[in-house]
C-alpha cells in the first residue's frame, strides 16, 4: 500500500511516496511501452548493457530512467 507524505521545500509542496517494487516494475512498463514501445523488462536490460541506441533520444526517455532508477 503506498503511502503519501506532503513535504514543503522552498515554500512549494512536493508530493512524495512510497511504492513497492511490483508498483514500480507496472508503471516502468507501461511507461516503457507508451514512450519508447519497449517493454520495462528490455529497458532494464538495455541499462543494464549501458546501449540504449535510438530511444535515448525519444520523448519520453527521461521519464522512464526516473521510474528504472527506483528498481536500482
Amino acid at each position: 500500500m503506498a503511502t503519501l507524505r506532503e513535504v514543503a521545500e522552498g515554500g512549494t509542496g512536493v508530493s512524495v511516496g512510497e511504492v513497492d517494487e511490483s508498483a514500480a516494475r507496472s508503471n516502468l512498463d507501461h511507461l516503457a511501452r507508451r514512450f519508447l514501445g519497449v517493454s520495462g523488462e528490455d529497458f532494464l536490460r538495455l541499462r543494464r548493457e549501458g546501449s540504449f541506441g535510438s530511444i535515448e533520444q525519444q520523448p519520453g526517455f527521461a521519464r522512464v530512467l526516473a521510474v528504472a532508477t527506483l528498481l536500482d
